[in-house]
């Protein structure tokens, strides 16, 4: 696994994490619970990683490209169900964040 791809990874993760961040300072979470929460994230996904790659790491290439393809909506989905009725709540800028996807289409 490259650094690259590290970086890339955590980058796309960014503000989602910063937008959860701020409603947890919106709902009077302290700061401390607030980092110890996402350093238990952080174990907790790494954990879940590893035993998917353990899993899944002796399937068949075909069946590991369907379960690719399921996972690939995962991002669309949260971008839709949840990133993007926040911006618009937030910053009035839904339809600019969803036009790359409408115009790929």
């Amino acid at each position: 696994m490259s650094w690259a791809f590290l970086a890339a990874v955590a980058l796309s993760n960014l503000p989602e994490a910063m937008a959860a961040t701020y409603g947890l300072d919106g709902a009077s979470w302290s700061r401390s619970n607030v980092v110890w929460m996402w350093i238990g994230l952080a174990v907790l996904s790494g954990i879940a990683g590893a035993i998917g790659f353990a899993t899944f790491s002796a399937m068949p290439a075909f069946e590991g490209a369907l379960i690719q393809a399921f996972v690939a909506g995962a991002p669309l989905t949260m971008l839709a169900d949840t990133m993007m009725p926040e911006t618009f709540q937030y910053a009035r800028a839904a339809r600019l964040a969803c036009s790359p996807y409408s115009a790929s289409e």
